[in-house]
């Protein structure tokens, strides 16, 4: 983070995961250790990253208050998750589809963030 800075991270951060979808769209017993390894790497780097760039945009006076509603909002969307790929696997998509679906939206969130 301090490197690099957090704003030049936040737009790479979700390529692990965008990876780790890909993996999980392949077949075959040996990647599910590379999935897993690559959802885990995403997931530490979006934590460590969020930490830092609330402060870098808005400073520190209302960091708590910020830190707030941003975990709200991931908890937020961490129970919508579920239930989303649920509906599209009771739609007659397969598990391969779906995580296609969620590469492309990792993907267009890392456009957003540019």
């Amino acid at each position: 983070m301090d490197r690099f800075g957090a704003h030049r991270l936040r737009r790479w951060h979700l390529a692990p995961l965008f990876l780790a979808l890909l993996a999980l769209n392949q077949e075959g017993l040996w990647l599910a250790p590379i999935e897993l390894g690559l959802a885990g790497l995403g997931i530490s780097v979006a934590n460590t990253l969020m930490g830092v760039i609330w402060t870098e945009l808005y400073g520190t006076t209302h960091l708590g208050a910020i830190r707030a509603v941003a975990q709200a909002a991931m908890n937020f969307a961490t129970a919508a998750a579920p239930v989303t790929v649920g509906v599209l696997l009771d739609f007659q998509w397969s598990m391969e589809a779906a995580a296609l679906l969620l590469a492309a939206y990792a993907v267009l969130a890392s456009v957003l963030a540019w």
